[in-house]
């Protein structure tokens, strides 16, 4: 289980089933190929350092080469893009389901068994960076690279 906070706010996220993580995979999986020059991106650009969000490697890199910014983005936002619908859908919802947002001293599911949500404040930027997390988190030993993503290797709040 992993516990991150996102604009002040505490969140944790369990574990996704085997075989949903595995449906998870195949949807994700034409988005793929355009993030591996971005991994590449952070690696070459010498990593993030210790307790550094490896984007923010890979945000600097990319702002002082606008052309190179450009080039590599563009094939994720295409296959983003081209993504279907209920793929998208899918991604957004399974990764939410298995989110809890602390609300006092207690935890309340951020998303209803409906599919509703539960929290009206959680605007576009702050789901996507839940369901970022959450990938990782579930899938980042098996997709290679997704955990250097978000974390620094040999970091044990990484595990």
């Amino acid at each position: 289980m992993a516990e991150f906070e996102i604009k002040g706010v505490n969140y944790r996220a369990g574990k996704i089933p085997a075989r949903i993580q595995f449906h998870l995979t195949r949807k994700l999986s034409p988005l793929l190929p355009g993030l591996v020059p971005l991994v590449f991106s952070v690696i070459k650009g010498g990593g993030p350092k210790q307790g550094e969000p490896a984007s923010l490697v890979a945000i600097r890199s990319l702002m002082a080469d606008p052309d190179g910014m450009a080039k590599l983005i563009a094939p994720v936002a295409d296959a983003f893009a081209a993504l279907p619908d209920d793929h998208a859908d899918f991604i957004i919802d399974t990764c939410l389901s298995v989110v809890a947002r602390q609300q006092g001293n207690s935890w309340a599911s951020a998303m209803a068994s409906n599919g509703a949500m539960m929290f009206d404040d959680m605007d576009l930027p702050t789901i996507m960076q839940v369901v970022v997390r959450v990938l990782t988190d579930n899938l980042g030993n098996f997709i290679p690279g997704l955990h250097t993503s978000q974390t620094v290797a040999g970091d044990p709040s990484a595990a």
